[in-house]
């Protein structure tokens, strides 16, 4: 019994002791001029660089002891709240559209019309009014798309519109182009609001581009240069002239297998421009766009800048002096400390200083796992198979030459 626990409390020993310098290949001074119950500092791009493992391998140590800390991304605060009110007044007006009116029976907050619909292959304009008393109109927007595409399993749509936010409880929206009430299935009116986050911009890349006819849609394909660098959205440099075009967003670690990440639409119109598109955030190296052109000459994209939320790394900083930073070593694990749940939530974070990265001395490069026996001495193992083989074919011979005496 004695024996157990001895094992069991060495092996949590052993566990614990998770920091070891040789594994870690960079490491960065911090400066805290003063102790604070938290101190921080921004994530950077050599930072993310560097790492090994998306962050996971972060360990600040101090007079050689390691040093509890949490990674906050300053994203902000989203709120959504959709509702479905009754559908009225639906109809195709000829050479105009189709037309209809949502009643929100009160005056809650709106500012986004989406529709359900089961046409395929499309791109129309959508023009959106309000009014307090379903008599006196006023456009909230006349510029707004929807959009479809679908060919084969690839499948790009959006069919939502933003306008600015209204109280009025009667909503109108036309459709140009479409002759036919039964193309609308349903619509929704959405309150979305959000708090801005604080943003980084994090990369700056070219893309090649190619062009697919059959598809009438433009590739790009960019590298970011390293695996783990975070983003969120993309905004795209165009050249000179007036676009309205949906993109889809998918990215890879390796150029060869590619994930879908989002889609959205960059515009730039007689009232407004928007060219940033943004999606769940990914990490991998590897950009994949395919812009959809349509009947319209493709775009020329120039640049494309990467974004993400910022990330801090808050810690206590319970003595002033140096402390390291330590990352690089692709086997670490996220680490776990009581720090998150018991960290002053008053306090407001000390801003401390980051040194630039530089190799760390007591880096010991992995060796090369030994490979088998086998791998190594392939030839005396091809060698003893031959043997045999020549082995057991001379014994059959002879039994066969004896049974046929027999």
């Amino acid at each position: 019994m004695t024996r157990l626990l001895l094992s069991l409390f060495a092996l949590c020993i052993a566990a614990r002791a998770d920091f070891d310098p040789a594994r870690y290949e960079f490491r960065r001074a911090i400066s805290a001029g003063n102790p604070a119950p938290v101190a921080s500092f921004t994530i950077d791009v050599p930072l993310y660089q560097g790492s090994r493992a998306r962050l996971n391998d972060l360990r600040i140590i101090h007079d050689g002891s390691e040093t509890p800390y949490v990674i906050r991304t300053l994203s902000g605060a989203h709120e959504e709240r959709e509702w479905k009110p009754a559908l009225l007044n639906e109809a195709a007006m000829p050479g105009k559209g189709l037309d209809a009116t949502l009643d929100l029976g009160s005056h809650p907050t709106h500012n986004r019309l989406r529709v359900a619909t089961r046409q395929k292959n499309f791109k129309q304009r959508v023009r959106i009014e309000t009014s307090d008393d379903g008599r006196a109109w006023a456009i909230a927007r006349d510029d707004g798309y929807i959009f479809d595409f679908s060919q084969g399993d690839r499948k790009v749509s959006v069919l939502s519109v933003d306008y600015p936010p209204s109280t009025r409880r009667f909503v109108k929206f036309t459709i140009f182009g479409w002759s036919d009430p039964e193309y609308l299935d349903s619509a929704w009116l959405t309150y979305y609001t959000s708090t801005s986050g604080t943003s980084d911009t994090l990369a700056s890349i070219a893309a090649s581009a190619s062009q697919d006819e059959k598809t009438q849609t433009t590739l790009l394909v960019a590298d970011i240069g390293f695996d783990g660098l975070p983003h969120d959205r993309l905004r795209f440099a165009v050249d000179t002239g007036l676009f309205y075009r949906t993109v889809e967003v998918e990215t890879s670690n390796d150029s060869k297998n590619w994930a879908f990440a989002g889609q959205g639409v960059i515009s730039r119109t007689a009232d407004r421009e928007d060219s940033t598109v943004w999606f769940s955030e990914e990490w991998n190296r590897y950009l994949r766009l395919r812009i959809f052109n349509h009947d319209n000459p493709p775009l020329v994209v120039r640049r494309l800048t990467l974004s993400a939320y910022r990330r801090v790394v808050e810690f206590p900083a319970t003595a002033a002096g140096q402390y390291w930073l330590y990352y690089g070593n692709p086997d670490a694990k996220q680490p776990a400390y009581d720090f998150a749940q018991t960290m002053p939530r008053d306090a407001t974070a000390v801003a401390v200083t980051l040194g630039p990265q530089e190799p760390n001395a007591a880096y010991r490069k992995p060796e090369p796992p030994v490979k088998p026996w086998s791998d190594r001495h392939p030839g005396i193992l091809y060698g003893v198979l031959l043997a045999a083989i020549l082995l057991m074919g001379f014994f059959a011979v002879k039994f066969l030459l004896k049974v046929e005496r027999t």
